[in-house]
């Protein structure tokens, strides 16, 4: 069984068989069984929902393509986590932006700030400030501290040594803890 859709493997497998000959209905089964995932994955990442749909659209156009490099031993949703994660990082890349702190507070009014820091409503304002993280920041803080993968995990999806991965962990994390205790949100952990 596979915990993260529910599906029996066999099932999927015989899809990915089928859809190896060309078989278009078996496909858009499989992509049926599997969009929720690799969209909530996408949103957690590229953070908006319209580029969650193009990175979806895109990792199931490659999926079509390279489904005959698929492995049937491996879990379908392993591949497709990756091929997701992939195109969201290189999607983050692309679009860059160096946004400093203040400028990315001048779209929370006042009123909306102190009744979020009364609320004691972090996770708004951590997603708000993940939201302008560098890509490679931003990709190894939710691997990690959302997802809960392994640092050596996160190193082979991303290509990136496991020091690399934790420096980046370790820079997102302190650029997170700056910008809430400049807020006025101290962090408890």
């Amino acid at each position: 069984m596979n915990t993260k859709t529910g599906l029996n493997l066999d099932e999927c497998s015989q899809y990915i068989l089928l859809a190896r000959k060309g078989d278009m209905q078996a496909f858009a089964k499989l992509v049926n069984m599997h969009q929720e995932f690799a969209m909530h994955t996408a949103i957690r990442y590229v953070m908006d929902h319209e580029s969650a749909q193009d990175v979806v659209q895109e990792a199931f156009i490659r999926v079509w393509k390279h489904l005959h490099r698929f492995r049937l031993e491996m879990k379908f949703s392993t591949w497709l986590y990756r091929i997701v994660i992939n195109l969201c990082y290189d999607r983050l890349r692309r679009q860059q932006v160096n946004i400093t702190i203040d400028d990315s507070l001048n779209e929370i009014s006042n009123d909306d700030l102190e009744k979020d820091v009364e609320n004691r409503d972090k996770l708004r304002f951590i997603k708000h400030i993940v939201q302008t993280l560098p890509a490679k920041q931003r990709m190894v803080f939710l691997m990690r501290d959302f997802d809960d993968l392994e640092i050596a995990e996160i190193a082979k999806l991303l290509n990136m040594r496991n020091g690399t991965v934790k420096s980046n962990l370790y820079y997102a994390r302190k650029n997170i803890r700056e910008r809430l205790t400049a807020i006025g949100i101290h962090d408890e952990a």
